[in-house]
């Protein structure tokens, strides 16, 4: 879903120079979103970058500057807003991934919140599998985020069925000494 509405908003605003930043909470996490970005967009590889914090913050700065798809772990976002690295006025679309986790101090909170001033226009897209567990939860993570819109998708509906596998489980008791 995140990269065709990434493939989508870069083909709407071709040659503007506008940007995708794709967020999630761990290096693995980023890593794997890069390939996937990798695999599945036309644009060249080299402009589909990964930022974490293992690398040096120059470094990261010049990879902003010459990425159009950049997957990043948050922490490392957020360090480099309060540091002036970095500057959201040129992202089409900022997606958040495990959105769930935008409550209290995480970087997600503080990323919004900047994107919110310098680049109210963008598009923000949440995507988590565990939303929460109340409607409290679910609707504070919407506030800190700037939802508007939610779409909620379960293993039985008639558009994703098709898509589930059924899981097979086989139990076996062991006998601990």
């Amino acid at each position: 879903v995140a990269v065709m509405l990434a493939a989508h908003k870069l083909k709407a605003g071709a040659g503007n120079g506008e940007k995708i930043l794709f967020m999630a909470p761990t290096k693995p996490l980023t890593v794997q979103h890069e390939k996937s970005f990798k695999r599945f967009m036309t644009i060249p590889e080299e402009e589909i970058v990964s930022v974490t914090g293992a690398i040096s913050p120059k470094k990261r700065q010049d990879l902003y500057e010459g990425a159009t798809v950049i997957t990043a772990t948050a922490q490392t976002i957020e360090s480099d807003l309060l540091n002036g690295r970095l500057n959201l006025k040129d992202f089409a679309l900022v997606i958040f991934d495990e959105a769930h986790r935008a409550v209290g101090e995480y970087a997600y909170v503080f990323i919004n919140l900047q994107l919110q001033k310098q680049n109210p226009d963008a598009l923000v897209v949440a995507l988590t599998a565990s939303p929460g567990s109340g409607e409290e939860k679910i609707q504070d993570v919407c506030k800190n985020l700037s939802i508007k819109n939610i779409e909620i998708k379960e293993h039985d509906d008639e558009d994703v069925k098709p898509y589930v596998n059924e899981i097979q489980a086989d139990w076996v008791m062991v006998d601990l000494p």
